[in-house]
């Protein structure tokens, strides 16, 4: 059944199972984000595209009302990711073309370089070989290394905030 919903200063048009988005449709956010696909008892979930207002878009599998499959992301700035994403976040093997014309074609760990990869950057040096995890904390200390399960482990390298990399 085909319908027109207006809620919470959105409207949502296409198909509905009661009176949730369900099947094929669209949905317009009143900040002006708008996304296009399928939906399942009201999350986006299938295939699909959105555009936020910021002009960011992503077109590929949704889940749950997340990014989670395959996607491509196409940032305001020009720079690309297609590739893996579980729960909004850089996942799985992507490649991702930066705006200054460095490409990195690897394994991702929760939104960062980690695995193995190439880089190359856009003066024609390449790195291939392995990638380990980079943290940055907010008082500008560094750890460099390997995380388990989102800790770090202690095979890397702790910097202090005001200490020389």
């Amino acid at each position: 059944m085909l319908m027109e919903i207006v809620q919470n200063g959105g409207v949502y048009t296409g198909n509905v199972k009661g009176m949730i988005p369900h099947g094929t449709g669209t949905y317009k956010w009143s900040n002006g984000t708008f996304y296009e696909g399928d939906w399942e008892n009201g999350k986006m979930s299938g295939s699909g595209r959105i555009t936020w207002s910021s002009g960011t878009s992503y077109e590929g599998d949704f889940s749950g009302g997340y990014l989670h499959g395959v996607g491509t992301m196409t940032n305001r700035d020009g720079s690309t990711y297609v590739g893996s994403w579980i729960l909004n976040i850089q996942h799985g093997f992507g490649r991702k073309e930066y705006s200054n014309s460095d490409i990195y074609d690897g394994s991702w760990k929760a939104g960062v370089h980690e695995g193995s990869g190439k880089y190359a950057w856009s003066n024609g040096d390449m790195y291939i070989g392995n990638w380990k995890g980079v943290y940055r904390f907010a008082d500008g200390s560094y750890y460099f290394g390997i995380w388990t399960n989102g800790l770090k482990d202690g095979r890397g390298t702790f910097y202090p905030a005001g200490k020389d990399l």
